[in-house]
């Protein structure tokens, strides 16, 4: 184990080696299934050494994006420590794509590419997302006990339009999502924000019917405010392919 001084001041990294060997900082000999978070942030550092690419672990960081990558896996029902080493594994497999499009390969970086890991699996070993079952039957739930606030952010803007556009017209319903997100941006929750952003990009692509698929154009001062384009997970576009979910029964209302 080497200490390296961060670029953060009274930080210190941990660089891993393949042989290095430090209480539960070690992976060699815990079982997989055992495997938290932090172990696959070690595990990532340790490709890193064997694909001989310097890197400098900080567990705060990189456990915190581990964390995010099992959540973003896990809404589509492949949250397991198998699914966590196959996406990683892929990462090292496309490194040189993620290093052109990010600048940079990190935990960080590779992910804003959970999605793209996911359209190389084939449709029939996809599980759906584990939002519930039916989606409109747990909707209905979330937006009994949150409101229009609870959808935004569990299912983001294109569904939670779809599904209150059942009720209301199309352009009351921006209206309304747009004053909410304006309400986030006042009270300084750009966390909140960020997470109807991330949503919207995570659950696509949609079916061509559903309203708002426009969301970063017609709220774009909310994302510029809340500094979303400047994340790693950001996209400019939906992703290609079919959608993960049967999204018929949420074809909107004509208006």
């Amino acid at each position: 184990m080497v200490e390296v001084a961060s670029r953060f001041e009274g930080e210190v990294a941990v660089v891993e080696t393949p042989t290095s060997k430090v209480g539960r900082d070690s992976i060699d000999d815990l079982p997989f299934d055992r495997w938290g978070n932090r172990e696959f942030a070690t595990y990532f550092a340790r490709q890193c050494d064997e694909h001989l690419i310097p890197y400098v672990i900080n567990y705060p960081r990189d456990v915190q994006a581990m964390k995010q990558i099992r959540a973003d896996l896990s809404s589509v029902g492949r949250g397991s420590n198998e699914d966590m080493r196959a996406f990683l594994d892929w990462a090292f497999i496309n490194r040189s794509m993620i290093s052109e499009r990010r600048g940079h390969f990190t935990t960080g970086s590779i992910q804003g590419f959970v999605s793209h890991f996911l359209q190389t699996i084939p449709d029939e070993t996809l599980p759906r997302p584990s939002w519930g079952s039916p989606l409109g039957e747990n909707m209905i739930i979330e937006y009994k006990e949150n409101g229009s606030l609870g959808l935004l952010v569990r299912f983001g803007i294109p569904l939670a339009a779809a599904f209150l556009n059942k009720v209301y017209p199309v352009e009351m319903v921006a209206i309304g999502i747009g004053s909410r997100l304006a309400k986030m941006i006042e009270a300084k929750a750009i966390e909140g924000v960020c997470k109807v952003a991330r949503q919207s990009i995570t659950a696509s692509p949609y079916i061509d019917e559903f309203p708002l698929l426009d969301w970063r154009e017609r709220f774009s001062e909310i994302w510029d405010v809340a500094r979303c384009r400047s994340q790693a997970w950001w996209r400019n576009d939906d992703y290609p392919g079919r959608p993960y979910l049967e999204y018929d029964e949420f074809v909107p209302k004509s208006t």
